[in-house]
């Protein structure tokens, strides 16, 4: 089971969304949406949960109230794909999760992001972690590092392995 962040999200349903900068190169992921389509059709094919936290939902509706109905539909008619709310076992686990900051010098952890951002990120986190996920997958670095320390592995789109020449849009006719 994988949970997807926003950014996975915006590029996946996004018709032209901007690609992420690879820190290794820091150039634009070359081919970032064809990657993430590629990469959620193989899911789909292998039946697997795609768990899409109502954070990180919320967020790429925010950037595109346009499309909003549009994205809900394709993503709630879609094989595979399951909105996961922050609920009260998400809640305590994204708790625990600042406790642990604090143990380390502070409710921040380290982090230079506001606290706002800090939070958010831990409910999408905490929302994966309780759901099950073992894959987190997210362009953000404090993301993928919270997921890691909850014993998730984390990936990013510069991850993702480039499609077969012949890829399609996952969403196109629908």
């Amino acid at each position: 089971m994988v949970g997807l962040d926003a950014d996975f999200l915006s590029l996946l349903l996004h018709p032209n969304p901007r690609a992420p900068y690879d820190p290794s190169t820091g150039k634009p992921v070359e081919h970032a949406k064809e990657r993430v389509q590629h990469f959620i059709e193989t899911l789909e094919k292998g039946r697997a949960k795609i768990i899409i936290p109502t954070p990180a939902l919320s967020e790429v509706l925010a950037l595109a109230m346009d499309r909003a109905s549009e994205y809900l539909t394709e993503l709630t008619t879609s094989y595979g794909f399951d909105i996961a709310a922050f609920d009260q076992v998400a809640a305590v686990e994204a708790a625990i999760a600042t406790s642990d900051a604090k143990k380390r010098g502070g409710k921040k952890g380290g982090s230079d992001s506001s606290w706002a951002k800090i939070k958010f990120d831990r409910q999408i986190v905490a929302i994966c972690k309780v759901r099950g996920v073992d894959t987190v997958y997210s362009n953000d670095e404090e993301v993928r590092k919270s997921a890691q320390r909850d014993g998730m592995i984390a990936k990013a789109v510069w991850d993702l392995p480039e499609p077969p020449p012949e890829q399609t849009d996952l969403f196109k006719g629908h």
